[in-house]
């Protein structure tokens, strides 16, 4: 069974729920300019996401 984790998750809900380890998380207001999902992607929000998410950034605050 594949478990995938969204609604409303922010950059500190991602650093808490990743040891449970999951399949994937669906972000789209915490990978957004000004956390806004009808926002444009912002690239350097992704590339935050990418590293709480490899578990190198444990406190990092990218607008969370």
């Amino acid at each position: 069974v594949r478990i995938a984790l969204a609604g409303s998750l922010n950059l500190s809900l991602i650093r808490r729920l990743r040891p449970t380890a999951p399949d994937c998380f669906a972000v789209c207001g915490a990978a957004c300019r000004g956390l806004q999902r009808t926002a444009a992607v912002d690239a350097d929000k992704v590339r935050g996401l990418v590293e709480i998410l490899k578990g190198s950034v444990p406190n990092a605050t990218l607008g969370s």
